[in-house]
């Protein structure tokens, strides 16, 4: 048998291959080393992450139409390299423009042509993993030609500590003519206002519809609220998307309270039905609203939350709830607790017991309950056990997941959307008392036991 000899000369090349693929191997593994950790490094620096309003970079320039446009600075401080950062907005009609991340803070530049408030968010996230690491969210009033304020930075997950007072917003341009209240409120002045034959009805659109959007505005510059977010109490609004008519909208105001995340919202409709003198449907709902802002706006005392007074428009017109609609979408997000205190059709002789338009819904369980003592302990007439869907303006708050209860009695369909409604139906002393009911629930129940909060919605 012949002997093959090895061939030696391969030996070195092979010894080479296998120190290349060794060293192949350990960087492998030190490259995933090093990105696991950096995943741990960045999920730990996440809690030292901040979100801030640049202080000296607030400047008003003008845009390409001429007209003036506000804009904002914010950043994201204590960025480690494998982060990213996603803005957004609850506000579609400001813009945001976002500059590249540079030594550790992501700019973004907001811009608006009119004074508005939302709420912008920060989502940090791993670069290589996609995973969220922190988001956070700050809310931001801007007004043209004025500085907004700072507010604190509060993470939008869920959280067990209290969350942070909103800022109050920047100054309207309506000044509130702030009057001493004394005295008794007159109910009936403000129906018969509401309801005088020679203003033709409040249908939406008409004359008299527009004098009663008046009339109110006059009632709230009186007692002294503020504009909520826009330059005046009106909040208008495109009766249709695809027509570029604004309808003379709701009429909003705002009570500061001590806790500025938190809002009470008490509303009634101010429009009717063709043919309707209305002073039942609604004038009487508005004359209880003016008298709880007339009482609240005398006390000494500031109230716990946000009182928003709103008078809406539309509810009567189909599609119904129009106002109150183009409302709760405006709205949603400005607070992290908010409830919904509805008043249409009060006050009426022989107009029966009261119904809390409970419809069935869970999330209001707490807030009708609460009010159901209060009923009891007033002595007022109310119907515990009824399943009627009451249709009024509190199911566009429903339909958005905040608690909400209207306030209607149970015998009016005789009445209502009739010539038959007019202002001799009215028993003012009725009003009056469910009127410090609603008073009492503001000023002494405690907000957490019926609000729901936006983390538990988030969740």
């Amino acid at each position: 048998m012949k002997k093959v000899r090895k061939d030696l000369s391969l030996t070195p090349v092979i010894k080479i291959i296998k120190s290349i693929l060794a060293i192949i191997l350990i960087f492998s593994i030190a490259v995933g080393s090093f990105y696991i950790h950096t995943d741990v490094l960045t999920s730990n620096a996440a809690k030292k992450l901040s979100l801030q309003i640049k202080k000296t970079k607030y400047v008003v320039k003008k845009s390409n139409k001429g007209k003036n446009k506000s804009t904002q600075k914010i950043q994201v401080k204590n960025l480690k390299k494998g982060n990213i950062v996603k803005w957004i907005s609850s506000n579609k009609k400001i813009a945001l423009v976002s500059s590249p991340k540079k030594n550790g803070k992501a700019k973004l530049t907001v811009y608006t042509k009119r004074t508005g408030r939302a709420k912008i968010s920060a989502v940090i996230k791993n670069k290589r993993t996609k995973k969220v690491l922190k988001r956070l969210t700050k809310t931001i009033t801007i007004s043209a030609g004025q500085k907004p304020p700072i507010s604190t930075v509060r993470p939008l997950i869920p959280s067990t500590t209290p969350a942070p007072k909103l800022a109050p917003e920047a100054t309207p341009e309506v000044t509130p003519e702030i009057t001493p209240n004394a005295g008794s409120f007159d109910h009936m002045s403000v129906i018969n206002e509401l309801c005088k034959a020679d203003n033709g009805g409040r249908v939406a659109g008409t004359r008299g519809n527009a004098l009663a959007a008046s009339y109110i505005t006059e009632h709230y510059r009186k007692y002294g609220l503020m504009p909520l977010l826009k330059p005046d109490y009106e909040w208008s609004y495109k009766e249709n998307p695809n027509n570029d008519r604004n309808i003379t909208g709701n009429i909003v105001g705002c009570l500061k309270g001590k806790d500025r995340t938190k809002a009470i919202i008490i509303s009634a409709h101010y429009d009717t039905v063709a043919q309707a003198p209305g002073a039942v449907d609604n004038a009487s709902g508005i004359a209880a609203l003016l008298e709880i802002a007339f009482k609240l706006s005398a006390r000494t005392e500031q109230p716990k939350t946000d009182i928003i007074f709103c008078a809406f428009n539309e509810e009567e017109r189909m599609p119904l709830y129009l106002g109150s609609k183009a409302f709760v979408k405006e709205f949603t997000g400005l607070y992290d607790n908010v409830c919904n205190i509805n008043i249409d059709c009060v006050g009426m002789r022989n107009g029966g017991s009261y119904m809390l338009g409970q419809n069935n819904n869970k999330i209001s369980n707490e807030l009708i309950g609460a009010f159901q003592n209060i009923l009891k302990e007033m002595k007022i007439d109310y119907n515990e056990t009824s399943n009627d869907i009451v249709r009024s303006d509190h199911l566009s708050f429903l339909a958005a997941d905040i608690p909400a209860v209207c306030f209607t009695q149970a015998s009016i369909s005789s009445v209502i959307h009739s010539r038959l409604d007019v202002v001799g139906n009215i028993v003012p002393e009725q009003i009056e008392q469910l009127s410090s009911a609603i008073i009492s629930f503001v000023t002494e129940s405690d907000f957490n036991e019926f609000s729901l909060d936006i983390h538990d919605i988030l969740r």
